[in-house]
């Protein structure tokens, strides 16, 4: 039943109007969606950009800390991001699509999911221990503290900037779709 609305939703949009700015509109509003959630993307980069610099000024205040297995534990690579900037553009082109074929609930639904396997990432695969030994001796607490909370911080950051953004920009390119669709609507 899902996949017969859907497409019947297509089908309406593009085939049974007569209108030259659906098509047209789809396609533009598509295209600044994707720039826009690429635009979120860059900022993101910036986050973690300034998250490693700040771990690089910290070294040099927190001299018991173990910071060069904190930084290779913490600090991602560019080249391992590629697939989360991917991941956003196939998350900015679904959101899109739910938009154009009025099925909000599946926006819900991913969002759902992807808390869900966040969630299940974080708890299990990526938890910290609640203390850690560096040279044998267990490092300070309060330093291990700070490092913990800047490095959720950061995570949280991305996860939900990421997130605000890939929807922001499907609605960008939602408003454009719409835009174009009121101008270039035939006038009777």
């Amino acid at each position: 039943m899902g996949c017969y609305h859907i497409f019947n939703q297509i089908n309406e949009l593009l085939f049974d109007m007569s209108e030259y700015g659906i098509v047209l509109g789809l396609f533009i509003g598509y295209m600044i969606a994707i720039v826009f959630g690429e635009r979120a993307a860059e900022y993101l980069e910036s986050v973690q950009d300034a998250y490693i610099k700040n771990n690089e000024s910290n070294k040099k205040n927190n001299p018991t800390f173990p910071t060069d297995a904190w930084d290779n534990f913490v600090n991602i690579s560019k080249s391992l991001t590629n697939p989360t900037k991917c991941l956003g553009m196939f998350e900015t082109s679904f959101f899109y699509i739910c938009l154009i074929i009025n099925m909000p609930e599946g926006i819900g639904a991913w969002l759902v999911f992807k808390v869900a396997v966040k969630w299940e990432a974080w708890t299990n695969i990526v938890k910290l221990p609640e203390k850690i030994l560096y040279k044998e001796k267990e490092v300070d607490g309060l330093e291990y503290l700070v490092a913990r909370n800047k490095l959720a911080t950061v995570v949280n950051q991305k996860f939900l900037i990421g997130t605000l953004g890939n929807i922001m920009a499907a609605l960008a390119g939602m408003g454009i779709f719409s835009m174009i669709r009121y101008l270039l609507r035939p006038i009777s």
